[in-house]
């Protein structure tokens, strides 16, 4: 799946997706935010998708522990720190 608008685009990916995680692995907080990424087998339904910015992939966002009955789930974004302050996180 993917959606775009004018300045990102969010395209569905796996929880082992190698670009994504070189992206992520080096900042020393994101492994006290949730454990629940190290065990993606152990997780219920969830939707990865890549955060990009023209070419530059620059985060993910995730939907997880999703409800289909009640269309319910939790969202979690995480953006390489030279996107933090950008409104890429904003609504």
């Amino acid at each position: 799946m993917k959606i775009s608008s004018e300045e990102i685009i969010l395209q569905t990916t796996s929880s082992d997706d190698t670009e994504l995680r070189r992206l992520l692995e080096d900042y020393h907080d994101i492994k006290y935010m949730s454990e629940k990424r190290l065990y993606p087998s152990a997780m219920p339904s969830e939707y990865v998708f890549r955060i990009e910015a023209g070419s530059n992939l620059i985060g993910e966002a995730r939907l997880t522990n999703i409800k289909w009955l009640n269309r319910k789930s939790e969202l979690s974004l995480a953006l390489s720190p030279a996107y933090y302050r950008k409104g890429y996180g904003s609504m």
